[in-house]
């Protein structure tokens, strides 16, 4: 994709502008107002999200069931090893039972009984069961619901087959983004912007991610100067169906299969994790790992086993209809045979850091979901609060910009009178010769080393050593602060941008955290 100077430019204005079609992306959009205008931009469409392929659900503590948010608080803290952020923590489960009702209200039917109570599941390092489920598809039943309601509302234009690729900034704030629709050039100018954008799944080769889960939005967030934090922290799902031939998403297998009462065992068919720790297959997802990649090594296999041989297939079939037909179209039945399983690359737990109102270090900018650091994970995540993160925040960072939007709005005065657009614009312009570098091969490259140097273990020698590679690369798609030429080029660099930003706070936040832990 060369343009020219004769080249037409697409311009558009919005009150919000959103960049991502997630579940913090279309709840956000739905907390807005209905007096502003809002524009969604997305890759594709919700089955391309992560938030689609949710299967466990949405830990939430209801009260009428005797759970309480202490509880929760407690059960988050200790899964993040106490290193997450308390207010945040207090903000997430404080504000989780009215996120459910809102979730009603827009017409999310939760799993019930027959006397209406729900039923909630249970999952690692849970001290109860309080997970809010839709059979195994929780996220897509909650994404349908969403997208539908959004698609009503008159005010809110989605875009889709979008690919964003900057931030419009102009002395310390942000006016929108630019990116490519349908092979032409777009620029699109807003009064707010949010990044909700996802994680970095598919910078790894096996991922449970979904394809577009690139670290696209936090690539546009550094190279515009705004805050990370926690760029080291990721989050591997210990049991992920292992397809040795298959690279990139791979299926996996939820946490609340384990919730009830599935066990881990290795070639030898012994159940291993009483050698690891006493919540055994229930302890954090990290403990769970790193069990599975030791047992793996021992036994030098790359897989363990998942077995579920304790329940029936009515049972089966009934709870996890979804997993229950993978493993089937795979020669698998649940009831008989066990479920080859590896950890594999799942949540990005750093990211752009944001302040409990979902706001970045940049002005005008926010950022919800994965993309975003709220602080609330620590150093692991607790299954299940991803999605009531994405919607608490999301709903945060709704209020927030309701708030100030007339405020803003009136020191900003005439907001494009502000902005130099020809100069902005002007700048996309110039054709850019990139040097013949085979993407694909470079990324693939990367991302086995990505698996080898940045997994569950980790090792400094080597990631010095991946670190000036990956510099050396960025170095060779050095345009000068000019646009990439093409798509394929803007996702090369996307991804080298944010490994960098990972492994240089590796080598620094990773010391610390080693330190701190052998205290």
């Amino acid at each position: 994709m060369y343009r020219n100077e004769g080249d037409v430019v697409k311009e558009t204005y919005f009150d919000v502008a959103i960049v991502g079609a997630g579940i913090s992306g279309l709840y956000t959009a739905l907390m807005l107002p209905a007096s502003m205008k809002i524009g969604i931009f997305s890759k594709g469409g919700i089955q391309e999200t992560n938030s689609y392929l949710a299967q466990g659900g949405v830990a939430a503590s209801i009260l009428k069931t005797g759970d309480c948010p202490a509880a929760h608080f407690e059960d988050t803290m200790k899964s993040g090893r106490n290193a997450n952020k308390r207010e945040a923590v207090v903000k997430l489960v404080s504000e989780a039972e009215e996120t459910i009702h809102a979730l009603e209200s827009l017409g999310v039917q939760f799993d019930c009984d027959t006397a209406g109570n729900y039923l909630m599941g249970m999952e690692g390092a849970h001290s109860v069961a309080r997970i809010l489920r839709i059979g195994d598809y929780t996220g897509r039943s909650i994404m349908e619901t969403l997208s539908n309601e959004v698609i009503k509302r008159e005010n809110i234009l989605w875009e889709t087959a979008f690919t964003a690729s900057s931030l419009i900034v102009n002395q310390g704030i942000c006016y929108g983004i630019r990116g490519f629709q349908s092979g032409g050039e777009e620029v699109i100018y807003a009064k707010e912007t949010i990044l909700a954008t996802g994680g970095i799944g598919n910078l790894y080769t096996y991922t449970s991610n979904s394809e577009g889960i690139d670290g696209s939005g936090i690539a546009m967030a550094i190279r515009a100067g705004v805050q990370m934090e926690g760029m080291r922290l990721t989050q591997f799902h210990p049991t992920v169906f292992f397809t040795p031939d298959l690279k990139g998403r791979q299926f996996l297998i939820s946490e609340a299969v384990r919730g009830e009462g599935a066990v881990l065992r290795n070639q030898t068919r012994e159940r291993f994790m009483c050698r690891y720790d006493r919540r055994l297959e229930l302890a954090p997802r990290d403990v769970v790992s790193s069990a599975i990649e030791m047992e793996m090594k021992k036994t030098k296999s790359p897989f363990v086993y998942l077995d579920a041989t304790h329940l029936d297939k009515w049972t089966l079939n009934t709870r996890f209809p979804t997993i229950y037909a993978f493993c089937q179209s795979q020669g698998i039945l649940m009831e008989r045979d066990l479920i080859p399983v590896a950890p594999r690359m799942h949540y990005f737990m750093g990211g752009i850091k944001t302040e409990l109102n979902s706001r970045t270090s940049l002005q005008n900018l926010h950022a919800v979901g994965e993309c975003a650091c709220t602080g609330v994970h620590g150093r692991n995540r607790l299954a299940s609060n991803s999605l009531l993160e994405a919607l608490v925040y999301g709903k945060s960072a709704a209020l927030d910009i309701s708030r100030n939007m007339a405020e803003r709005s009136r020191k900003m005065k005439d907001m494009h009178g502000q902005v130099d657009e020809k100069r902005v614009v002007k700048s996309e312009k110039t054709p850019v010769m990139v040097q013949p570098i085979s993407h694909q091969i470079m990324l693939s490259s990367l991302k086995r080393e990505m698996d080898t140097h940045m997994g569950i273990n980790r090792e400094k020698k080597s990631l010095l050593k991946l670190l000036s590679d990956i510099k050396e690369k960025r170095d060779r798609l050095d345009l000068g602060g000019k646009t990439l030429s093409s798509l394929e080029a803007l996702m090369v660099d996307n991804a080298l941008v944010v490994m960098e930003s990972m492994i240089e706070d590796e080598l620094t936040g990773g010391e610390q955290d080693e330190s701190n832990h052998n205290r």
